[in-house]
């Protein structure tokens, strides 16, 4: 009936930052750790606590099912599922680095964005966790990287991209060439752009702008969502139950396939005179 229906759940005293669901428990990042709510459980397990460390970012592995990255202030996580329970494998250090995300690019390999410098390309162990290679890329591998906001790192049609201030590149798997094509050549923020591959086709989107390349399709489609609540589009996420799923500052809007599109309200006009005395 369109109506919000939710419940509190008291599993976290802080923020929590990151959720993904599995067949075998649902793992939670918080401001001051990780958790997983095992199946049939009715409070979740702790995996790490740490009083400054905050788990912000989870992403499944999408070569191996039973693997999820995740990022914290400090370390990267490999949290590997064994006989259907979820438990840490290993945390390498970041070393520094101020990461936003994690992007796979291989079995074993991820590039990770670093706000302070040039992105990282590590080689991984995954059966271990050992940290084989750590690379940073930069000027000598045709990288311009802004001092002031450093790299973001992004994955489409299976090359790696990076934004540096108001410059974007793509891998060409030796050197890093400009990047002149869309996405990057249709968003007006392009520091702010997001791109995420689903199953209707790829979004590209920046707080002000949101659009939409079908599966199938070449050409880029700019969307605009007639609702109050479309402003400040901030996370996008298909979801397993189908339903894509957009977060904006004072909203969250929902999209499923074969759901009936509901009626615009009716236009309202209004005037008003003003006069100066």
């Amino acid at each position: 009936d369109g109506r919000l229906k939710y419940e509190s759940m008291a599993f976290v005293g802080f923020e929590a930052y990151a959720l993904v669901a599995t067949d075998s428990g649902l793992l939670l990042g918080h401001r001051n750790g990780l958790k997983v709510l095992d199946p049939g459980s009715t409070q979740p397990r702790t995996l790490f606590t740490g009083e400054a460390e905050g788990v912000y970012t989870l992403a499944p592995s999408a070569r191996d099912k039973d693997l999820v990255y995740g990022i914290s202030e400090q370390r990267l996580w490999l949290v590997r599922r064994s006989a259907d329970r979820w438990n840490l494998l290993a945390s390498p250090s970041l070393n520094g680095a101020s990461v936003s995300e994690v992007v796979e690019t291989g079995p074993g390999e991820v590039w990770i964005g670093d706000s302070r410098g040039g992105p990282q390309r590590w080689k991984i162990d995954t059966a271990t966790g050992v940290v084989q290679l750590r690379e940073t890329f930069g000027a000598k591998h045709g990288l311009v990287v802004d001092p002031h906001s450093g790299a973001r790192c992004f994955l489409l049609d299976g090359k790696l991209h990076v934004i540096s201030g108001d410059k974007a590149f793509v891998f060409d798997g030796k050197r890093f060439q400009p990047d002149v094509a869309p996405p990057v050549t249709l968003v007006d923020r392009l520091n702010e752009l997001a791109v995420v591959d689903t199953p209707l086709g790829v979004y590209a989107y920046t707080s002000r702008q949101l659009w939409l390349r079908r599966k199938g399709e070449t050409q880029w489609q700019q969307l605009h969502l007639g609702t109050g609540q479309a402003a400040g589009y901030s996370a996008l996420k298909f979801n397993r139950d189908g339903v894509l799923r957009l977060a904006t500052w004072d909203g969250l809007l929902q999209y499923q396939p074969g759901e009936k599109s509901l009626d615009p309200p009716p236009l309202k006009l209004g005037f008003q005179i003003a006069r100066a005395d």
